[in-house]
């Protein structure tokens, strides 16, 4: 499969998570294998968490998907739940598994359908900076239709348009992540700072500290701890987005996290994205490539910041 450049400088140290849909399982293997090909992440440094909602088939199906894939069985966790699905209950399972990583590790949190690519120049960078982000970008189907994803050929070829739906849906839509971070970093002291953390250091979201050192922690989807400031992230811009498929259209239309938003702005912008997959199913005479949404808006580069 055609790769860009890899991260292979930080194989030893590098680690990757994932809390994924099972209703994505059909990503899974094509998720795998850019992450273990491209990126250069060992798959004994991968943790995948799996939404096992009602205990059925689907999850375990993902499970086999992942085992068959390479990731060591000890790597891949179904997570039970009563509850409707939150970030905070997803997000706490990700923090306790960075809290438990060695101290010298690079992390990686990617969704499912999130395929992060980094430039080539990345051993410099990472002298410098100790948190990178990037610009999601949705992919679209050879035809222009929400296609269903298939076992081959690689994902970038079955989709290989690119489209700006999330940046001309509304320009503060969360569109940017953090795609790797040092797993630990030096607590920068002053007083502004410390007034900061004692404000922030109460559940849901407490800092982690380790004597100087401390621990990154995800607040969201996006957003992680010192990643503005002096541990502003480094903009290395775009990553392929794989929403544009049948498989994120039922997570859409099911009832999840992202259909019922306590956002009502995500929530408004969720239910666009929903409406504009609908109008572009297989043997639809519309094209997702000629939807106006799809060129980049006049205003947007990779590296535009959006709304946290």
């Amino acid at each position: 499969m055609a790769c860009g450049c890899s991260l292979r400088f930080l194989r030893p140290q590098l680690y990757l998570t994932s809390f994924t849909s099972a209703d994505l399982a059909r990503l899974l293997p094509h998720f795998v294998e850019h992450y273990a090909s491209c990126v250069g992440v060992r798959l004994d440094h991968m943790h995948i968490f799996v939404d096992d909602e009602s205990g059925g088939p689907a999850a375990a199906a993902a499970r086999d998907l992942l085992l068959a894939a390479g990731v060591p069985r000890s790597g891949v966790e179904l997570v039970r739940r009563a509850v409707a699905f939150t970030w905070d209950w997803a997000r706490a399972r990700i923090n306790r598994w960075i809290v438990r990583l060695p101290q010298d590790a690079w992390v990686i949190n990617a969704d499912g359908d999130e395929f992060f690519a980094y430039p080539c120049d990345m051993p410099l960078r990472a002298r410098v900076f100790h948190s990178f982000c990037a610009e999601m970008t949705d992919r679209v189907s050879s035809d222009g239709t929400v296609a269903e994803v298939a076992a081959s050929p690689p994902l970038a070829s079955q989709f290989p348009h690119k489209c700006y739906f999330r940046q001309n849906i509304r320009r503060s839509m969360n569109r940017q992540k953090i795609v790797l971070m040092r797993g630990r970093d030096r607590y920068w002291y002053d007083v502004d700072k410390e007034l900061e953390v004692n404000a922030k250091n109460r559940p849901p979201h407490p800092y982690v500290f380790e004597g100087k050192v401390i621990v990154r922690q995800f607040e969201n989807a996006h957003r992680t701890y010192l990643q503005f400031g002096r541990g502003r992230c480094n903009h290395i811009g775009e990553f392929a987005h794989y929403t544009m498929t049948k498989e994120q259209l039922h997570v859409l239309q099911r009832g999840s996290l992202k259909a019922n938003h306590p956002d009502p702005y995500a929530r408004k912008d969720y239910a666009a994205m929903r409406a504009i997959m609908l109008r572009h199913l297989p043997n639809s005479s519309n094209d997702l490539r000629m939807h106006p949404f799809c060129p980049p808006p006049r205003w947007y580069t990779a590296n535009s910041s959006s709304k946290k």
